[in-house]
C-alpha cells in the first residue's frame, strides 16, 4: 500500500548563507535559491546559465557515441516518410521524452506513434509481444527512450521482423555489453570524457 504523502511536511535546510543572498540578487524566492545552492549552484553567472539556459551553451550531441548513426537513420526514415515508434518507458522521463519525440516528429509530419507498456502487465522495458504489435503496425523503426539498454532478445526480434532500432537510455549498461543497434548512453567508455558522463 502507498503511504498518504499529503501528511508529509518537506523540511529544505537552510543551513546555505549563500540561498539568502542568490534569492537577493536574482529576485527569487528563498526556496527556489536554496535548491539551487544545494545543487552547488552559488553564483549569480552559474544560477542564471542554469535557469535560463541558452541553446549556444548546450554540447555538442555528437560527443554521445553512435549519436552520428542514430541521426543517419532517423533522417532517412524522416526523408522516406516511414512510421517511427517511440517506444517510452512508463515513468516520468520516459513519458517527457516519449512526448518530446513524438511532438518532434509530427511537426516534421513524420508518420509516428507511440508506444508506453503498462506497468503491471508487461513490466519495465521492450518486451516480445509489444515488438510485434508495434510490427504490425507497419513500423520501419522503434526508437526506445528511458529502456531498452538490455532488450537484446527483444532488438534482435525487432530486426527479424524487418524493422530498425534505437536505444536511447541513461541506464547502467550490462555487464559485457555489446549493442545490436545504434546506442545512445552516457555510459560508455567512449564517452568517458563526454560533459554528458555520469560517472564524473
Amino acid at each position: 500500500m502507498l503511504n498518504n504523502t499529503r501528511d508529509k511536511i518537506w523540511h529544505i535546510e537552510d543551513n546555505l548563507s549563500s540561498a539568502s543572498w542568490l534569492a537577493r540578487n536574482l529576485g527569487i524566492s528563498e526556496l527556489l535559491a536554496s535548491l539551487l545552492a544545494h545543487r552547488n549552484i552559488t553564483s549569480t553567472d552559474s544560477a542564471k546559465s542554469f535557469l535560463f539556459p541558452k541553446l549556444g551553451a548546450l554540447h555538442d550531441p555528437f560527443l554521445l557515441r553512435d549519436m552520428d548513426r542514430a541521426v543517419e537513420l532517423i533522417k532517412s526514415f524522416i526523408v522516406k516518410k516511414r512510421k517511427i515508434t517511440i517506444y517510452g518507458d512508463y515513468d516520468a522521463d520516459g513519458i517527457t521524452a516519449t512526448s518530446l519525440l513524438y511532438d518532434f516528429f509530427i511537426r516534421l509530419k513524420t508518420p509516428t506513434s507511440f508506444y508506453i507498456p503498462h506497468r503491471l502487465e508487461e513490466g519495465y522495458s521492450l518486451n516480445e509481444k509489444a515488438v510485434r504489435e508495434i510490427a504490425k503496425d507497419n513500423t520501419g523503426l522503434i526508437i526506445t527512450v528511458d529502456c531498452g539498454i538490455s532488450s537484446f532478445s527483444e532488438i534482435t526480434l525487432a530486426h527479424k521482423l524487418g524493422m530498425e532500432v534505437i536505444v536511447t537510455d541513461h541506464h547502467q549498461l550490462p555487464s559485457g555489453f555489446k549493442p545490436l543497434c545504434p546506442t545512445i548512453s552516457c555510459h560508455w567508455n567512449s564517452c568517458r570524457h563526454s560533459p554528458f558522463n555520469r560517472r564524473k
